[in-house]
């Protein structure tokens, strides 16, 4: 594997791997805490589970994470396409349990006001219109 660290990723890429533009594909990305959202959600906002010891995102810290990539500067812009479907995927079926104070809290972390933004974004997934990004 071939380490390759970038300012908000480490990525793994497999010189046995060449993709169509002959590049080595990544085959591992490995997130930086780049934000205080990330650095909240490693700390605070995760569950463990205890049969790996992995910690997973509770919902309204996954809807922060998949916020903070849509709105990076260093995303890709057709990868955010990806990242809006995931955001509005994990807030639909669950916008009726989502606490939305949790949710402005962790938006607030990814940039100043940037929680009601993220409001923002769930209405919109609600009356299934689209994103402004």
């Amino acid at each position: 594997m071939i380490v390759d660290r970038q300012e908000v990723v480490i990525r793994f890429r497999d010189p046995g791997e060449i993709a169509i533009d002959g590049e080595m594909k990544q085959v591992i990305d490995v997130m930086l805490p780049s934000n205080d959202c990330y650095l909240a959600i490693l700390t605070e906002h995760h569950r463990v589970d205890p049969t790996t010891g992995h910690r997973i995102p509770i919902i309204e810290a996954a809807c922060a994470s998949k916020f903070a990539a849509l709105v990076s500067p260093y995303r890709k812009w057709e990868k955010k396409a990806y990242d809006g479907a995931d955001l509005r995927s994990i807030m639909t079926p669950n916008h009726e349990t989502l606490d939305r104070n949790l949710l402005k809290a962790l938006g607030d972390l990814v940039y100043p006001d940037g929680g009601k933004e993220l409001l923002e974004f769930l209405e919109l997934a609600i009356q299934q219109k689209p994103f402004p990004c």
